[in-house]
């Protein structure tokens, strides 16, 4: 969210890489429940968390693939040097 209001320019970009690593997090997640049934509930502290349950994925392990892929979006402009706007 900083990044965004530091650099409006990487709204976009922070949505986008926040939607794509959300995908592929939570295709790793549905890996974990279709392939070791009982893994998610035996390791997470459930409890702890809302207790929901979204495809057998806490939401909150949903909402971090979100914000750690926008959160990289920002590191990976920021080490790469990269800008999105031109200088003039």
């Amino acid at each position: 969210m900083a990044s965004a209001i530091c650099r409006p320019d990487l709204k976009v970009k922070g949505l986008v890489g926040g939607a794509v690593f959300l995908v592929l997090y939570a295709l790793f997640m549905l890996g974990l429940v279709w392939f070791t049934p009982g893994y998610i509930p035996q390791v997470w502290n459930l409890a702890a968390l809302s207790g929901v349950l979204v495809g057998g994925i806490p939401p909150e392990e949903l909402f971090f693939g979100f914000t750690f892929g926008w959160y990289w979006t920002g590191v990976y402009e920021h080490f790469t040097w990269r800008t999105s706007v031109t200088l003039a």
